[in-house]
């Protein structure tokens, strides 16, 4: 029944969307090197040609519920700011996934992702240094 439910909703996205619109999945890795990550804010900004449409958490561990976000900016298009902590005392350190982002992208033209670390915090409330990075899901086919 699910899959019928699944199919349908598929077919009627492209019925209603068009053959030059698509639905990509974007993981956000942010990488805190050897420091933990107790907490962290990162903006993503799709600019032109993407809408965001929906956010799930990162990978097992404290970041596995999506991050904070103003449910506006799924109105509002393709840029968003997430946010998250753990009161862990032994938070992750290193690259981990903290979000996985939906966008529904429209028109031929390829879209350009952006992200930039905002702020991050190791445990205490010390301020560290992050590299975010963006990874598109594969498609599979």
């Amino acid at each position: 029944m699910r899959t019928r439910i699944g199919l349908s909703l598929l077919v009627l996205a492209f019925v209603l969307f068009g053959q030059d619109d698509r639905f990509v999945a974007i993981d956000v890795y942010v990488d805190a090197g050897e420091s933990g990550l107790a907490a962290w804010q990162v903006e993503v900004d799709a600019g032109e040609g993407a809408s965001i449409v929906g956010v799930e958490g990162g990978e097992d561990g404290p970041y596995a519920e999506p991050a904070y976000y103003d449910p506006a900016a799924l109105k509002e298009g393709g840029r968003i700011v997430l946010a998250a902590f753990t009161t862990e005392a032994n938070p992750p350190s290193g690259r981990v996934r903290v979000a996985r982002l939906h966008f529904h992208e429209t028109g031929a033209a390829p879209v350009t992702y952006r992200a930039e670390a905002v702020v991050a915090a190791a445990p205490g409330g010390k301020k560290i240094p992050i590299e975010v990075e963006l990874v598109p899901l594969e498609k599979k086919r």
